[in-house]
């Protein structure tokens, strides 16, 4: 029988769909910024080897409404993954093999911690030929929207949108999204207190401005350094 679920009961049971997939977990988001409990859920799948299906739709420069190059880079760190972009897509859907989430609600804090929202859960193993019916059709619906869609990354092997950006960045910034060392650490903290700006230390590190300013937060140097 279908569950009624409302936040927070429905952002456990999604967690828990993700964790209980065998074979399969799709998200269906337009907007994506991704919460750390869904991020644990889903860093569970990597060493199962799930596939994970991922399709978002909706961009924004403010954080809450976009998927960050942060998040991005935790699913590409995902051994089986597509992910894709439809700027068209509305629907809210998730679903593993045998169960599947229908829904309001964005994966994005702000559905999460300001809105109402609810959920409508189906488990295909205690339900009707009825429902596994508009399973299927619900599916095979998803597949028409994923045909249209934009690849982002997959591990498919063909380059994706992400790489050709990713090239095109790393050809202005060649340290782009590399990983920084304790002596960058230092050498960044250092030219900070000689006041050199954000445009310089892009320059000097090879990495782009938003980088050296998310950096620079990290080590709170504004804090250390007023």
């Amino acid at each position: 029988m279908p569950t009624f679920l409302k936040v927070p009961h429905l952002t456990s049971a999604i967690c828990t769909l993700i964790s209980e997939a065998q074979k399969e977990v799709v998200i269906v988001s337009p907007f994506l910024a991704l919460h750390e409990h869904y991020k644990m859920a889903l860093s569970e799948l990597k060493t199962r080897n799930i596939k994970l299906t991922v399709l978002y739709g909706k961009t924004s420069m403010t954080g809450d409404y976009r998927l960050s190059d942060h998040d991005l880079e935790f699913l590409r760190s995902f051994n089986n993954i597509d992910i894709l972009y439809n700027a068209r897509l509305h629907a809210k859907y998730y679903g593993n093999e045998s169960s599947f989430i229908s829904t309001s609600l964005n994966m994005n804090y702000t559905s999460h911690n300001n809105n109402y929202e609810y959920g409508i859960q189906f488990n295909l193993d205690n339900n009707s030929d009825e429902i596994k019916q508009l399973v299927l059709e619900i599916r095979s619906y998803l597949e028409y929207i994923k045909e249209s869609s934009k690849v982002i990354f997959s591990t498919s092997g063909h380059q994706t949108e992400y790489d050709k950006r990713l090239s095109e960045i790393k050809a202005k910034f060649p340290n782009a999204y590399e990983r920084w060392t304790e002596e960058d650490d230092e050498l960044l903290e250092r030219k900070f207190c000689e006041k050199e700006t954000v445009e310089q230390l892009s320059k000097y590190f090879k990495r782009q401005p938003s980088a050296i300013r998310s950096r620079i937060n990290k080590l709170e140097l504004y804090e250390k350094y007023p």
